[in-house]
């Protein structure tokens, strides 16, 4: 549903641009790409965002069980926030930047039903030609069980609205561009502008932290005895280092309007703490992460515009074989914006 929703928004985004492009070609003297970097660049933005914690088990599921019994084994538990629309603001100048951005309270869900939520986001960034580091801290405080009617409960129940619940993610991307006529920052911060069709190779090397704090278990009560040694889990830290291949595509038209399109897949290795009914455990495992970028919109000398999509899942069920809690963090941004070069 998600992906098919921002496919149709790109859709309509071509056939726009497409529509609007003049008939020519982007004139053959003109820079493949156009560099910004020595104009101040103000890029205001909302935001419609979306965390997904999932608590799962990775232990292999019995043989004799019945069916029912093995959709209660197989069941996630879903926590998500209570926030729909944020606001906020990107600021370049000579490749460097910071951003950061808030809820817009007034987005809200009724607070009876799915809790109170407060967000903050912040980031420091250098994009060079063929090279660039993000830096990025993010917490959300307030979460809501979704589908609680799987664990017995109802919406709105004090089990299902935790107050108590935080999410706090740190971390850094540095990646590097293979090609020297793709641009990976005019796509998605708007600090130059690519003129010509190309696609490239990617490299992204990822660091990552996320703490998760509760003060009482994030397993329902109905799950508590399928987790074993691991019931009564409130939270811990995971910290992971990784790996990430990728593949970027820029499609500018004629108007300086353009589609992107980037995906990044790849491992490494996380450490787990995390805090159970018997204790502290820890765990060196492997992780998944996976990252897709998706934008389009006009890119023009002064004055730029778009939408963007992104969605980045960071997934510490080890690849090996094994039994234990699973944790799954899936970020997923649309975002609007609308920008000025001074």
């Amino acid at each position: 549903m998600i992906l098919k929703s921002t496919g149709i928004i790109l859709l309509v985004i071509s056939m726009i641009c497409s529509a609007y492009a003049d008939t020519g070609t982007v004139e053959e003297n003109k820079k493949s790409i156009e560099n910004f970097d020595n104009r101040l660049t103000i890029r205001p933005y909302f935001q419609a965002s979306l965390l997904k914690l999932n608590v799962k088990r990775y232990e292999k599921v019995p043989t004799n069980i019945t069916e029912q019994e093995e959709e209660r084994y197989t069941d996630t538990i879903t926590y998500e926030p209570n926030s729909l629309v944020n606001g906020g603001m990107r600021i370049s100048y000579l490749g460097f930047g910071f951003s950061f951005t808030r809820t817009l309270d007034q987005s809200a869900r009724d607070k009876e039903v799915y809790g109170e939520t407060e967000y903050s986001d912040y980031q420091i960034y250098y994009y060079g030609r063929k090279f660039g580091v993000e830096v990025f801290y993010q917490k959300y405080e307030g979460f809501y069980l979704d589908d609680s009617d799987t664990f017995s409960l109802k919406k709105g129940d004090p089990e299902t609205i935790r107050s108590d619940l935080s999410v706090a993610t740190g971390g850094f991307n540095i990646f590097y561009v293979f090609s020297d006529n793709f641009s990976f920052k005019a796509a998605f911060s708007q600090l130059e502008r690519q003129n010509a069709f190309d696609w490239s190779f990617l490299l992204m090397l990822s660091g990552i932290r996320f703490t998760i704090n509760s003060d009482y278990s994030l397993i329902p009560e109905n799950q508590e005895s399928l987790y074993g040694d691991d019931a009564g889990f409130t939270g811990g830290t995971f910290t992971a280092v990784g790996i990430s291949p990728g593949i970027g595509i820029t499609k500018p038209f004629s108007n300086y309007c353009y589609i992107t399109a980037a995906l990044f897949l790849g491992t490494g290795y996380m450490h787990k703490r995390y805090d159970v009914a018997i204790g502290e455990r820890v765990k060196h495992e492997s992780f998944i992460k996976a990252n897709i970028k998706l934008g389009a919109g006009y890119n023009g000398t002064t004055w730029f515009f778009g939408f963007s999509f992104l969605a980045d899942e960071s997934s510490s069920e080890t690849i090996e074989s094994g039994k234990g809690v699973g944790v799954v963090a899936l970020v997923i941004v649309w975002e609007i914006f609308a920008g000025v070069r001074v």
